[in-house]
């Protein structure tokens, strides 16, 4: 069953051990970014991004943007195909503002 959906401020108690819980049960969260709002969930749950597709209205399979603190973090969900060039340069040059 799907949680009704709550406003968490930034600055409550708690607030950040409640994000993490939603997204840890396969949920989908808003952040505000530079410009809006934006929907997240973590990049493996099958369920959290069918949600988003479905918020959004989206249809055709397509991707999404995802933030990774780490090269090795992404390199979790490069397909075994993927041309390993891309994540070379990630390698030598992280951390950098890509």
């Amino acid at each position: 069953m799907q949680e009704s959906p709550r406003i968490v401020g930034w600055n409550e108690p708690g607030a950040m051990a409640e994000i993490a819980r939603v997204l840890g049960q396969d949920g989908v969260v808003a952040l505000p970014t530079e410009t809006l709002y934006g929907f997240s969930c973590l990049a493996h749950s099958q369920i959290g991004v069918r949600r988003i597709l479905q918020l959004k209205g989206i249809t055709a399979r397509r991707g999404f943007l995802s933030l990774a603190g780490t090269a090795v973090m992404v390199g979790r969900y490069l397909a075994p195909e993927q041309d390993g060039r891309g994540f070379d340069f990630l390698r030598r040059v992280w951390p950098a503002p890509l």
